[in-house]
């Protein structure tokens, strides 16, 4: 198997060509030069082909499995298309970018092979020490460097910082969870709005998919006193509240000022 990239006019089709010549065309790439705005089902409705799918790279290094079609349902999907091109876009297909393939097999593409994990670490540790990093950036530095190597599941999912530029470690709960195991009688909803009020936290937001705006709870420069600012997980573009238990007395103590019970 090969993989070819071609241009059409500035947008990139990707052409996978079998052991014995026959060109298998992605699908993704296709519909985008074609203007459907959902290609998933533009390709459910069009194409009747026998159906493949093969691992590709794509452009940031990562193996996807992406659907590939036959001669034939490109062609019914430029047949369908509305958009003005699609008479160019099947001419370039068959006059220029088949007959190519066919004669030369070049196009190949080539991914830039990635950094050696020493370099990597080398270069993630200098930024560390060069920029004073907290553990839980270095770690989200590794982390992307474990995604792009195909090893992410190696790493934890985050790491703990230390209160006040301390050496050493000090395990965080969430506010709900530190609350109910020191038999605090007040939601974690409560609470926050306390901390609010003391200037310990601030209300964010990031962009969703599905809510359009999600707001979320960050600490603020005073708040990193009792806790850290912990990206999740799930969304890079959001932070989860973690407070140290070596401080949650005292943010008790403070919060109660704040009327917090």
């Amino acid at each position: 198997m090969n993989v070819s990239l071609f241009n059409f006019r500035k947008a990139q089709v990707r052409v996978v060509t079998e052991d014995d010549g026959t060109p298998w065309f992605v699908g993704k790439d296709v519909c985008d030069v074609l203007g459907y705005a959902n290609s998933s089902k533009a390709m459910g409705d069009h194409c009747r082909g026998v159906t493949k799918r093969y691992p590709i790279l794509d452009s940031l290094g990562r193996t996807q499995e992406a659907r590939v079609l036959s001669q034939g349902d490109t062609l019914r999907l430029i047949v369908n298309s509305a958009l003005p091109a699609a008479q160019d876009f099947e001419s370039w297909i068959f006059d220029d970018l088949l007959p190519t393939l066919g004669r030369t097999g070049t196009y190949t593409v080539t991914q830039a092979p990635a950094p050696s994990a020493n370099d990597a670490t080398i270069f993630i540790e200098s930024a560390a020490r060069a920029l004073n990093l907290s553990p839980s950036a270095t770690l989200g530095m590794y982390q992307k460097y474990g995604a792009k190597i195909g090893h992410a599941d190696l790493l934890p999912v985050y790491a703990i910082d230390s209160p006040d530029g301390g050496d050493s470690s000090h395990t965080t709960g969430a506010l709900a969870t530190l609350l109910k195991k020191a038999s605090i009688p007040v939601t974690a909803r409560k609470a926050y709005l306390c901390m609010q009020s003391a200037d310990l936290v601030e209300r964010k937001q990031r962009p969703s998919k599905t809510k359009g705006i999600k707001e979320f709870w960050s600490l603020t420069d005073a708040g990193l006193a009792f806790g850290k600012n912990v990206t999740n997980p799930a969304n890079q573009l959001e932070v989860q509240v973690h407070i140290y238990e070596s401080k949650f007395g005292s943010l008790i103590e403070l919060l109660d000022m704040h009327h917090l019970r």
